[in-house]
């Protein structure tokens, strides 16, 4: 089953001369059912039913598709916290290391998301 959309996992790391962004993963999403009661033909409900399950889908395109707000994880030499240091130091290391950035000049590292519909 192919995904309804993706959730795009990113760190923005900010340094002294600019800033670089590092992939993290990109994770599949999927919607789930909308169904309000069944809808027979002969039923006066219909068309209340009908604009119930419309709204109720556009609402779920607005929460599925609305992504996190951005978070900081590491801020004036400092992470947030020890775990999110275990986590993403490694990751952080590893995409200064590539673009020749010493870690002494990093001014805030945060996590953000984006989604898209397929």
């Amino acid at each position: 089953m192919s995904p309804d959309f993706y959730i795009r996992k990113r760190l923005k790391i900010e340094y002294i001369g600019g800033y670089v962004y590092c992939e993290l993963k990109q994770e599949r999403g999927y919607f789930s059912e909308v169904n309000v009661g069944c809808i027979d033909s002969d039923d006066e409900e219909d068309i209340y039913i009908k604009k119930l399950n419309e709204k109720l889908y556009i609402d779920m395109l607005r929460l599925c598709l609305t992504p996190r707000k951005s978070v900081i994880i590491y801020i004036k030499n400092n992470f947030i916290n020890k775990k999110l240091e275990e986590k993403y130091l490694p990751i952080i290391q590893n995409k200064l290391n590539k673009n020749n950035i010493d870690i002494s000049q990093v001014i805030q590292v945060s996590k953000f998301e984006t989604r898209y519909e397929v």
